[in-house]
């Protein structure tokens, strides 16, 4: 079995449990069983737990160590964004210098101050805007703190949401701005002028990405990865490879059956959707095929537009539609 794959498939390999372990070339990137680690085992990134009654769990490392690292995380983060999750410190419980029980204690407060940061920043934000991100994260908080609790049957009561605070925070700010439209009519035009420049930036990306002739690597800004990661799903032919923009790869000799599994949900008007028989797309599930053509894989959205054009591109459909 092989056992080293390029960087940003190992997450997807992880995620989906596809076989017991693998690493990156650099060996700075592996997983073992359910867990992932960056560089070293006592830096895990993230452990999958799976109950009989409570289904799948996935423990991400919420603490920060390097840009390397990082970046294994967020590809990590976005590899099982298909399944339930939650960042906490102690991620591997029970396994390292603390009890289970301290390890839950650990990260119980951990919910707990994140909530108390986000409500104190929202009572000095200047904005709006500002207030509404951190009561989203804050209620993000709240339901991981509750998932955790049940998944792992922990009686004790989780963090309760400021409700009323974050409302007085929220009309704080909105008193903070006060409407003046010439303002706000020259921000709308900036904001719309930058925003027609990074798709136009990000349209010549796409094309030369298809092409081969261009890489997603650290060398892109923050922004700019995260920019890239909220495009639509895309894919290229590597070599005997089929590659997504997401970094996972399948044999190019699946095509075929992939087509067609797309073309009989299209032509019957019923979805597919993943039972007693799977459909695989190399090492990975396929979860479902609307009735409209699109295909969903863990973390992969791939819309039939995008697969009919690299079918065009490999025979396995007439030409008729335009190339990206």
């Amino acid at each position: 079995m092989r056992h080293v794959y390029p960087t940003d498939e190992v997450p997807h390999l992880w995620a989906h449990q596809s076989q017991s372990d693998a690493r990156n070339p650099q060996g700075n990137l592996f997983f073992r069983d359910s867990t992932i680690y960056s560089y070293r085992t006592s830096w895990p990134l993230a452990r999958i737990y799976k109950h009989a009654k409570r289904g799948t769990l996935v423990l991400t490392n919420a603490d920060k160590y390097s840009a390397t690292t990082a970046g294994h995380q967020s590809a990590v983060n976005q590899a099982c964004s298909h399944l339930s999750s939650a960042a906490v410190p102690q991620c591997v419980i029970g396994d390292g210098a603390h009890t289970e029980k301290q390890d839950h204690e650990i990260n119980a407060a951990y919910f707990q101050r994140e909530i108390a940061r986000l409500l104190k920043e929202s009572q000095r934000a200047l904005s709006v805007r500002a207030v509404d991100w951190r009561v989203s994260a804050s209620q993000r908080y709240c339901e991981d703190a509750l998932d955790y609790s049940a998944f792992f049957g922990i009686r004790r009561k989780v963090p309760a949401f400021p409700a009323d605070e974050f409302d007085a925070a929220r009309e704080r700010a909105r008193r903070i701005e006060t409407p003046d439209p010439v303002r706000d009519a020259a921000k709308i035009r900036e904001r719309e002028k930058r925003a027609a420049l990074t798709l136009v930036k990000f349209e010549g990306r796409c094309r030369d990405w298809r092409l081969n002739a261009y890489t997603i690597d650290y060398r892109l800004t923050r922004a700019e990865r995260e920019q890239w990661r909220v495009l639509p799903c895309m894919l290229r032919v590597s070599g005997d490879q089929i590659e997504t923009s997401q970094g996972a790869r399948i044999p190019l000799d699946h095509a075929p059956r992939i087509w067609a599994l797309v073309q009989a949900c299209r032509s019957s008007g019923r979805a597919y959707e993943k039972n007693g028989h799977t459909e695989h797309a190399g090492s990975y599930a396929i979860d479902s095929v609307s009735a409209a053509g699109d295909l969903k894989a863990g973390c992969h959205t791939i819309a039939f537009a995008e697969i009919e054009r690299l079918a065009v591109q490999l025979g396995l459909a007439p030409l008729g539609i335009a190339h990206g």
